[in-house]
């Protein structure tokens, strides 16, 4: 049987509810109560009952002589004839349609007295208290009447037939001369009832009838009795407890409860029964994203169960080393979705497996592939193949960990509509003597309409189209680029840590060639993540024009980005003026919130004498006044320190100062999140210990900390409800690889 059951008043007791002087008399009156039923001073807490009652506003004097009935202050000592009214009513009940006991709620006692009917909560927690109390001072008949009192009082509420079916199942359990097992007696001859089994079948017409009235009823949630009630059910093994959930909701609650499934537990709903087969297995909405995390060789059984699921928009598998990925099974997926759109395939990342993966496809399928994603796709036959069959439809490309040859095929494919395209190298495929180099005029060619391009692990360079020669930034080549306008929807850029700019092997100064077209006005994100100067260079400051004929040695002219919201460069920029060119038009249009950059130690200025330069130290928010931006929320800052003079060789070893970084916070009224990389400095770790503490910054991420001071930072942060991270590096570009 159930635990003991108490009023859970925490879960009763609303704190966003606007209670009266009342309701808080009544909840403190029962819980003293308790403590008094504790302490074993029935008599005490029967006295602080009844006041307890008397406070509901059912209990008005106004209203006494019809609650008292003809001068009765109460039912009578004698309730016998409460009792077995209750008990016929229960026998006469329909199992599938219960309503005789709400009919005798309504009515009076066969000797006239009527019973108050009342839906606050409380009046039936109060009583509930009452029998209770009278439980254990062992009136069991006097509890039981009280019990059946509260069903009287509401009959859509738990309350009651919860207390009832406790204090029946007490009787029948209570041992030979006891107290309870005298009452039992008393109540077999008062109900008519041959023996304890007709009690124990009414005990559950008892319980049954309960979830009927109480489900039914949809003028108040369901609260801690309900659920006692149900458990109640269970014990007994009653089939209305164990009936089938999906019975209660309709089709659409059900459609989003097992939406919040992962594919592996949604399958195993397929087998609990032949009504959740047919509710899963018929909705469509639940597999248009089949997410495969560790799937089994389906072998033989992937073409009927595609076949059965034709409505699947999005097929991923990971792990695909158990799910046995070949050819035949590409080819199966490929051509028995015919409304797929989103193609996610992880290969095995084996070379000796490898060749187990080309496959035929001998006929354009009925899919229009929308995204393709591979991952450790080496071989660059069946990329080919896919990419020939949906380059009129693919609007985003993956090419995760991929091999260097994937130039020859990216270049042969003319992908009209691809807005989004990732390259990255796999680890399989480089060494120290051999490097992937990636050409980039035929992947710029074959994709116009590009807007987002992250590139990883190559070394990029691009070829002339007729003599193999780079691209020089000349007149006529400018004027060529230009007219070519080449990516002009460019808006996202993410070049990863492993890039590299060369030619034919040798590096190059930044001016010499342009290794990606030049960034137009679209650019909304930036991220350069790589540590060659030489990239980062060559990238921000290639334009469609020559070098001023007046200054041919100086800085390239930039276009302004004024809806830039991401700019990220982990590399030092030599060319101060082209960065402020970058940055300031966003920074006053208030569109940049994210900004990472590296310092410089110091910078170095003419001095006032004009026969040389004077050293400044790097004061962030003198230096770098332009972005300023009030929407700016993420802030990094790497290699820096704001000494003065921080290579002096009388300073102590190490000497950090971050103050002025500090300070700088306060420029930017939406941050919240710092990136600091300072660099391997002795007082860096109380630096951090600042930020931790700063009123703004909510997130940190560093990687200087270690050991003590690592813990100590730890707890410092869980104080005051900041998260700190040790993220290596940078922080990483946020791109998933398949978007929801």
């Amino acid at each position: 049987m159930a635990a003991p059951i108490r009023p859970v008043l925490a879960a009763l007791w609303d704190a966003t509810a606007d209670y009266d002087e009342r309701d808080v008399a009544m909840r403190d009156g029962i819980t003293k109560a308790h403590g008094l039923m504790d302490s074993h001073e029935y008599s005490e807490a029967l006295h602080v009952i009844f006041e307890t009652v008397s406070l509901c506003p059912c209990m008005a004097p106004s209203d006494s002589a019809a609650a008292t009935s003809n001068g009765m202050a109460r039912h009578g000592k004698d309730k016998a004839c409460h009792i077995s009214q209750f008990i016929a009513a229960l026998q006469s009940e329909d199992p599938e349609h219960p309503k005789a006991l709400c009919q005798l709620a309504s009515q009076p006692c066969s000797c006239g007295y009527s019973w108050p009917s009342c839906p606050r909560i409380l009046h039936a927690v109060a009583l509930d208290a009452l029998a209770e109390c009278l439980n254990k001072a062992d009136q069991h008949v006097n509890a039981l009447s009280t019990a059946l009192g509260t069903i009287r009082l509401d009959p859509a509420c738990a309350v009651g037939y919860c207390r009832a079916a406790r204090i029946i199942h007490q009787l029948l359990i209570a041992p030979e001369h006891s107290p309870a097992a005298r009452a039992m007696s008393g109540l077999l001859k008062v109900a008519s009832l041959p023996s304890a089994d007709a009690l124990r079948e009414l005990l559950r017409s008892l319980v049954r009838t309960g979830l009927y009235n109480t489900s039914r009823s949809r003028t108040r949630p369901r609260g801690p009795y309900y659920f006692i009630l149900q458990d109640i059910a269970h014990r007994l093994k009653i089939k209305e407890a164990r009936r089938d959930p999906v019975e209660w909701f309709p089709a659409e609650v059900l459609t989003l409860i097992f939406s919040h499934l992962d594919i592996t537990s949604l399958i195993k709903c397929l087998s609990v029964s032949k009504r959740w087969n047919q509710l899963v297995r018929r909705d469509s909405v639940l597999w248009e994203d089949l997410r495969l995390n560790r799937p089994r060789n389906p072998g033989r059984f992937l073409a009927k169960f595609l076949q059965q699921h034709q409505e699947i928009r999005t097929f991923v598998v990971y792990e695909s080393s158990s799910f046995s990925l070949n050819g035949s099974k590409i080819s199966t997926i490929f051509y028995g979705l015919p409304r797929l759109q989103r193609l996610y395939l992880t290969a095995l990342p084996r070379p000796s497996e490898l060749p187990g993966l080309d496959f035929q496809l001998r006929q354009a399928p009925g899919a229009s592939l929308t995204q393709l994603t591979l991952v450790y796709f080496y071989n660059q036959r069946p990329v080919k193949k896919l990419l020939d069959l949906t380059c009129n439809t693919l609007e985003v490309l993956d090419l995760v960990g991929t091999d260097f040859e994937v130039n020859n095929t990216l270049g042969s494919v003319f992908l009209p509509r691809l807005r989004k395209l990732r390259v990255t190298l796999g680890h399989l495929t480089k060494s120290h003597h051999q490097r992937g180099v990636i050409e980039m005029k035929p992947i710029v060619k074959a994709t116009p309409r590009l807007e987002q391009f992250f590139l990883d692990g190559f070394t990029i360079q691009w070829f002339a189209e007729d003599d193999d020669e780079l691209l020089r930034l000349n007149e006529d080549d400018a004027a060529a680029t230009c007219k070519d306008d080449l990516w002009p929807s460019l808006n996202t850029l993410v070049l990863g840590p492993r890039v590299l700019l060369s030619v034919n092997g040798i590096f190059a100064a930044y001016k010499e060639f342009s290794a990606l077209p030049p960034l137009t006005s679209n650019m909304r994100s930036i991220e350069i993540l790589c540590h060659d100067p030489a990239v980062a260079h060559n990238v921000l400051f290639a334009v469609d024009s020559a070098p001023h004929p007046d200054n041919p040695d100086g800085p390239l002219p930039v276009t302004p980005m004024p809806n830039l919201e991401v700019f990220r460069c982990t590399t030092q920029l030599l060319t101060r003026s082209g960065l402020r060119q970058i940055l300031e038009p966003a920074a006053k249009s208030g569109a940049l919130k994210v900004l990472e950059l590296a310092a410089e130690p110091f910078l170095l200025f003419p001095d006032e004498e004009g026969g040389g330069h004077e050293r400044v130290p790097f004061q962030p928010k003198v230096h770098l006044d332009y972005v300023v931006s009030p929407n700016l929320h993420t802030l990094g800052l790497r290699d820096f320190n704001c000494l003065r003079y921080p290579d002096d060789p009388w300073n102590p070893p190490d000497l950090f100062d971050g103050q002025p970084f500090i300070d700088w916070l306060d420029s930017f009224p939406s941050l919240h999140t710092v990136a600091v990389y300072p660099g391997p400095w002795a007082g860096v770790d109380e630096f951090i210990m600042k930020l931790i503490k700063h009123p703004r910054v909510q997130v940190i991420h560093q990687d200087v900390l270690r050991g003590v001071a690592w813990d100590r930072a730890v707890q410092l942060a869980e104080t005051v409800e900041v998260q700190l991270n040790h993220t290596p590096r940078y922080m990483p570009a946020g791109w998933p690889l398949i978007e929801d």
